[in-house]
């Protein structure tokens, strides 16, 4: 694909994000905290909706991996049957559209002191695209990053 066609391609997912993210949301799997639990369809209205907030936000921004802050219901929403993060601890999400076409995520609690507020945020934006990456390096049918099994 040359330059024309990717700012094209890049054209047509910000004007579809309103229609497109919807769909990118609902078609989510959880894999569970590295890809070892079973592969769970996201059914909670705020889990949609938040994955969906997240989506749009990456199509507008032209398909990049974006990281965005969640609310502590929001990720409940995403994995109930996770332990609830301790107090004073943020949720984020990081998502992505992987080289099949498959909309991938990853939500972490994420506690970082010490730092002014823009290190802060790079550094989360880093862990989470971290962990984020092999996964949508991935092409195999269930997204699997390496070492896991």
């Amino acid at each position: 694909m040359n330059r024309a066609d990717r700012r094209a391609a890049r054209a047509t997912w910000r004007a579809r994000a309103d229609q497109t993210a919807p769909l990118l949301a609902r078609f989510c799997l959880d894999l569970g905290q590295g890809c070892q639990g079973p592969a769970r369809a996201i059914s909670r209205p705020l889990a949609v909706k938040a994955l969906e907030r997240a989506f749009r936000h990456l199509l507008r921004q032209g398909g990049t991996p974006q990281v965005l802050l969640i609310t502590g219901e929001e990720a409940a929403a995403l994995a109930p049957w996770e332990p609830p993060a301790p107090l004073g601890w943020s949720h984020y999400i990081a998502v992505g559209i992987d080289r099949a076409g498959r909309a991938s995520y990853v939500s972490r609690p994420v506690r970082i002191e010490g730092v002014s507020p823009t290190q802060a945020r790079r550094m989360v934006e880093t862990f989470l695209l971290a962990e984020l990456e092999p996964i949508l390096a991935d092409t195999s049918p269930l997204p699997m990053p390496e070492g896991a099994s």
